[in-house]
Parts: structure tokens; C-alpha cells; sequence
């Protein structure tokens, strides 16, 4: 089984099948620094990570966010975790904790994701847009609530999302929507298979 995934960071977007069993690691962490299970043990994106490696490095993670709850890039680190390895309501638990103490379009944007994953559609829109209300310059929201009301048949609000994107988002992520408008274009009923989930954290 392949999962095709849109990974966006910074100035690349591109779809690429992965073998079933793997797992991604995707998303930039502001928050990552050189502390504990530090951003150099963690995968960086768009590293192909096995799920051995997670479980492995799990308990460390578990162990560091619970030393300093306060800490957001070891919550971030173990949320990524948790996704990674398909433990979505823990993932999204970490998460909400981290918005209650304080907004932030990236974490947001991720719950959107995990929301998605669940099958949370409406969750997930709603999401994506607070991601949006809070960082309009921020590109991942976009794609991703694109993507989304795509799958939905809403093709015009999702070409309007993509639009509103490439006003806002800088300069060098824009090549990056307009791939995801692109691959867009073509309505889901006439897409063998139909749309693909992207990897969770994008």
C-alpha cells in the first residue's frame, strides 16, 4: 500500500508515495531547540522515519514533556510522536493544551490535521480557519483547508482558499500553492481513487 503525502515547507510542495509501515516526521517547530531530547535527536522534515524509531524514542519524549510542562517544543516533539506512531487522541490532547495556555497557527493548523485524520471534517475546517484567523501569511492552512473542502466537492471555495493564499503567504511560498492549485484543478469524482490523506503534522 503507497500513501501519496503534500509535504509544504517553505519554498517546496511535491507528492510523493511512501511504502506502508513508514512514517513522516514533517513541519517546521519554531519552538525546537537544543534541550533535552533535543531537535537534533528528533527527525527533522521530511525524513523518512520507521516506527521502531518512534517507540524508541517515545519514553524520552514522554519523560522530557512531563518534566517541564511548560516547555512547547517538548510538548511539540511528543505530540509529533504520537502522531507519527497513530496515537491521535493523545496527539490531539497535547495540542489543546498548548492552545489553551496560548494561540498559535502552527499548533492549530496541526490539530486541523489530526482532526482530519480522525474524520473530523468540520473540526478540521473549523481548524484550519482559526490557523488562518491567526497567521494569514502562514502557507500550510491553506493547502490543507483546500485539500479539504476539495475532498468535500467544494471545488470553488477551495480555488477561493488557494487565491486568498497566494495574496497573502510571502513571496517564496507561492510556487508551493499554486502546485496544490494545480493539482486541484481536476474535481474528485473524476480522480481515480479520489483524493489521498496527507501525512499528519503538515
Amino acid at each position: 500500500m503507497l500513501l501519496a503525502a503534500i509535504f509544504i515547507s517553505g519554498t517546496t510542495t511535491r507528492r510523493e508515495s511512501l511504502p506502508a509501515g513508514e512514517v513522516l516526521a514533517v513541519g517546521q517547530d519554531p519552538f525546537a531547540g537544543e534541550n533535552t531530547v533535543g531537535a537534533r535527536e528528533v527527525p527533522q522534515p521530511r525524513q523518512l522515519v520507521s516506527r521502531e524509531t518512534w517507540e524508541a524514542l517515545l519514553p524520552r519524549l514522554q519523560e522530557a514533556a512531563a518534566a517541564d510542562p511548560e516547555d512547547a517544543a517538548a510538548q511539540r516533539r511528543l505530540a509529533l510522536a504520537y502522531t507519527n506512531l497513530g496515537q491521535l487522541d493523545n496527539a490531539a490532547a497535547v495540542y489543546r493544551r498548548l492552545l489553551e495556555r496560548e494561540e498559535d497557527a502552527l499548533v492549530r493548523n496541526r490539530l486541523g490535521n489530526i482532526l482530519r485524520d480522525q474524520g473530523d471534517l468540520i473540526g478540521a475546517e473549523s481548524d484550519y480557519r482559526a490557523a488562518l484567523a491567526a497567521d494569514p501569511t502562514l502557507p500550510a492552512p491553506y493547502a490543507n483547508l483546500a485539500e479539504l473542502l476539495w475532498r468535500r466537492h467544494r471545488m470553488d471555495e477551495a480555488l477561493d482558499v488557494l487565491e486568498e493564499g497566494l495574496r497573502r503567504v510571502a513571496q517564496e511560498a507561492r510556487p508551493a500553492l499554486e502546485r496544490v492549485r494545480d493539482g486541484l484543478e481536476t474535481p474528485p469524482a473524476t480522480t481515480p481513487g479520489g483524493p489521498r490523506e496527507s501525512p499528519p503534522g503538515t
